[in-house]
């Protein structure tokens, strides 16, 4: 009988929890799999038999966690790696075991014929930060989007600044964090406005590495829309009440940036409905921004971004919507 739930993380992630405490609520079977633990202390058998996969995940003294064919529904939330601690072990050979088991795992990930949020096969496009896909996209949808350019010629970043007079936003294609040289603090480059002078100055620089520009978006407000099934929930941030946070709100001041709960225009709603249907997606945060003369305008969608800090400001019920629809799944 297909009764459980597989969560598939890691043990650092501390949104799982206010999800399981749901799930404890309304008594579902459910089992939390921080695959960071394989292959040294649990252990994955997957067989296909007549066509059909089955097997179990075993702790390291052979205990059977859950078996694969009792999984109704799986949280795809923010896998890890393996973690092989073993100073006996050449690099070379830490690193096979890393590759074999993330391979062994992707085997496993792709033999599941459940309800899935996200499926991996069907975020992966989305994840790989592939920002003008996204923007593309949502574009045919209707939705409006900035007009964006990833370069690494200074000259057309120039005539793009121009173009949307004299200053644009730049990102990063793929972020993440990076440590200076003769630092071990790691730091984060967050959106910027640049000018044509800085453009100029910058020439060189600019040569070593493609970024992505966009004309920058006068703000009212920001969104970060969470969608959970058909459950909408919308939460505006009102970053221009920061000088910190005008830029990016991810510059965070709790203090002075107002988070609420939003009502978005029904058109806007059914556009971001069809989207997430069109990606075959079941779980999204969405980032959009509102303009002064009242313009709905998408930045991007994470299938796999956070909700956790909006819930608990807003008391929007996000973490109990995720746990009722990998209980009830869609037939």
């Amino acid at each position: 009988m297909k009764d459980y739930i597989l969560i598939l993380t890691n043990k650092d992630d501390e949104s799982i929890e206010p999800v399981i405490e749901e799930l404890k609520k309304i008594k579902a079977n459910f089992f939390r799999f921080n695959t960071e633990s394989f292959p040294l202390t649990t252990t994955i058998e997957l067989a296909l038999l007549n066509g059909k996969p089955i097997g179990s995940l075993s702790d390291k003294n052979g205990n059977t966690l859950i078996n694969w064919e009792g999984i109704k529904s799986v949280w795809y939330r923010r896998p890890a790696s393996a973690r092989i601690e073993n100073e006996k072990l050449a690099e070379s050979c830490v690193q096979f075991i890393k590759n074999e088991s993330s391979t062994a795992l992707w085997s496993l990930y792709t033999s599941f014929e459940v309800f899935w949020m996200n499926h991996p096969l069907v975020s992966q496009r989305l994840l790989e930060h592939n920002k003008l896909y996204q923007l593309k996209e949502a574009s045919v949808e209707g939705l409006d989007v900035p007009d964006t350019l990833i370069t690494n010629n200074p000259d057309k970043l120039l005539q793009f600044c121009q173009s949307h007079k004299g200053t644009v936003a730049v990102k990063l294609l793929k972020g993440g964090w990076f440590v200076k040289e003769g630092s071990n603090v790691p730091l984060s480059i967050f959106t910027q406005k640049i000018t044509e002078d800085e453009i100029k100055n910058r020439f060189n620089e600019i040569r070593l590495a493609p970024v992505l520009a966009q004309e920058y978006i006068e703000k009212k407000l920001e969104l970060r829309i969470t969608i959970v099934g058909d459950n909408i929930f919308s939460c505006a941030i009102h970053s221009q009440d920061s000088e910190q946070t005008k830029i990016d709100w991810r510059q965070y001041d709790f203090k002075n940036v107002k988070h609420e709960s939003w009502q978005l225009p029904a058109e806007i709603e059914v556009k971001l409905l069809l989207l997430m249907k069109k990606w075959g997606l079941t779980y999204g945060a969405i980032d959009m921004i509102l303009t002064p003369n009242g313009k709905y305008t998408f930045l991007e969608i994470n299938p796999n971004g956070q909700w956790f800090w909006i819930e608990q400001i807003t008391g929007m019920q996000i973490s109990k919507a995720i746990a009722e629809i990998l209980a009830n799944p869609p037939k």
